[in-house]
């Protein structure tokens, strides 16, 4: 089911068709050809059953591009976007022009190195929709090298309802 939201941006309503339930992931990348493919089998391998994937080359210089094309090749995502930008415009650019490309009702974005649990977009939903008048989620972080962690986060700067 297609719904249609209505946005005010600059003192004009914009309306854009969102897809019931469906999520966007919008994954900006710039030089990831190390981490690209790990991130996306990551997202694969969600359980959530409605999502599409949405990546946003940002003029990389590596072979960021042809890995994600091989892992599409290799994986057929069904709902699968990459945009490759003809310049670098940063991380925000590409980042918003992946938000312009979204479809679903909820937006996830994914930086081109995060690596998410199975049940990361299915249990941020089901919380949204139990909690309709929450907007937002987000989660923790952990930053590893190797097998190391180096650094755990829990997100404190938001709560969740309360």
């Amino acid at each position: 089911m297609v719904k249609r939201k209505d946005y005010w941006k600059g003192g004009v309503i914009v309306s854009l068709a969102r897809i019931d339930q469906l999520v966007s992931i919008v994954i900006p990348c710039f030089n990831a050809e190390s981490y690209i493919e790990d991130c996306l089998d990551h997202l694969y391998d969600q359980i959530y059953p409605s999502t599409e994937i949405i990546v946003v080359d940002d003029a990389s210089t590596d072979s960021s591009v042809d890995r994600i094309q091989l892992w599409q090749a290799r994986r057929r995502f069904p709902r699968f976007t990459l945009l490759q930008l003809p310049r670098n415009v940063g991380f925000s650019g590409s980042l918003t022009t992946g938000l312009f490309m979204a479809h679903g009702e909820y937006i996830a974005i994914h930086d081109a190195d995060d690596y998410s649990h199975p049940e990361r977009i299915s249990m941020q939903v089901e919380f949204l929709m139990n909690h309709p008048h929450i907007s937002m989620v987000g989660t923790n972080y952990m930053a590893f090298e190797d097998s190391d962690i180096l650094q755990q986060t829990p997100s404190n700067w938001l709560s969740y309802g309360e």
